[in-house]
């Protein structure tokens, strides 16, 4: 079953996805290093585009990439101080091609019924 503004994805986004997603040492809670999903996109495009389809068909999220690690980082002044650290979430890999290519396709529906002000924040 189609949406009326969820297209499939295809493996040719999914690498282009990939290409803007930055390289880095720090992982989730799977252990999964952005360089390797980097340098193995050609290969995984195709299984991702296919578990991410399911999902958008069945809507159903899977579970684990709904889980992310939480760390403390330092904002200022007193490193002793509870109230100078500020959480970020470091989510899973393959959940920035799920948030990515949702985000993408719900940007495009407001934007084609003209349902967000121009000047909304955060709107790409």
């Amino acid at each position: 079953m189609q949406s009326i503004f969820i297209n499939p994805v295809t493996d040719k986004e999914i690498i282009e996805v990939s290409s803007h997603f930055k390289s880095g040492k720090v992982t989730g809670f799977d252990k999964v290093n952005m360089n390797l999903v980097k340098t193995s996109i050609s290969a995984i495009a195709q299984p991702l585009s296919y578990l991410i389809n399911l999902s958008i068909s069945t809507r159903i999220v899977p579970d684990n990439i709904k889980l992310a690690k939480i760390l403390p980082v330092y904002k200022n002044e007193s490193h002793s101080s509870f109230t100078k650290y500020q959480p970020i979430s470091i989510l899973p890999a393959f959940s920035k091609f799920f948030e990515k290519v949702m985000f993408e396709r719900l940007v495009n529906f407001l934007n084609k019924l003209k349902i967000l002000y121009e000047h909304q924040y955060g709107q790409s």
